[in-house]
């Protein structure tokens, strides 16, 4: 707006500048600021009155840093949750390799024990085996001592009747010899105990080589 009093000669004027369409996500009133020029004393002041848009821009200034610091406070609490889940993450996985670990460790040992468990049984049975061959070998050099020295008793037995069966042959032969005799050629008792001493002198020394 502009006016003149010619009586006085005094200029006063105004211009208001705003926006015709705020900003879409503007909430407050419309940005706007006001210039004004005024004569005295054939001089021309000018005034601009900004309060209203330093207001705003302040407001405005002030929302995007808040915005900024919810952005960056939200951004740090999305940080501070997936630093949490990924250290909880790495926990678990360590937990599973220290369980797979452990495992396999007992698994070792479990195979171990089975293995040593399976060799003492096999040197058990070896053992085993080992001392029932000595028995049988034991008893089956018993048996054949004990054949051995029963042929030879029963070897011994049969020479000592074959004996005994050849004295009373030649002391048959000897008795019907002597049956067969004149009566002044028959021994007398004394002839025939010499005889028989000297027969069993003769069995029990060996003979000449």
């Amino acid at each position: 707006s502009l006016s003149y009093d010619f009586k006085v000669g005094k200029f006063d004027g105004r211009v208001l500048m705003t926006t015709e369409q705020a900003p879409a996500d503007w909430t407050g009133p419309i940005p706007q600021a006001g210039v004004s020029w005024k004569s005295a004393g054939g001089a021309v002041e000018r005034s601009v009155d900004t309060a209203t848009l330093t207001n705003v821009l302040t407001t405005r200034a002030v929302t995007r840093e808040l915005l900024r610091i919810e952005a960056f406070e939200s951004d740090l609490r999305e940080r501070n949750f997936f630093i949490r889940r990924l250290k909880a993450e790495r926990e678990s996985i360590e937990r599973e390799k220290r369980a797979i670990e452990e495992a396999r460790l007992a698994e070792e040992a479990r195979v171990k024990a089975e293995a040593e468990a399976v060799r003492k049984k096999a040197e058990e049975e070896a053992a085993l085996k080992a001392a029932e061959e000595a028995r049988l070998k034991a008893e089956e050099a018993a048996r054949l001592r004990a054949e051995e020295e029963a042929a030879r008793l029963k070897a011994a037995e049969v020479a000592r009747l074959k004996a005994l069966a050849e004295a009373e042959r030649l002391k048959e032969l000897e008795l019907n010899r002597l049956l067969n005799l004149p009566e002044a050629q028959m021994p007398t008792e004394e002839e025939l105990i010499i005889n028989e001493v000297d027969k069993y002198l003769k069995s029990i020394t060996p003979a000449a080589p």
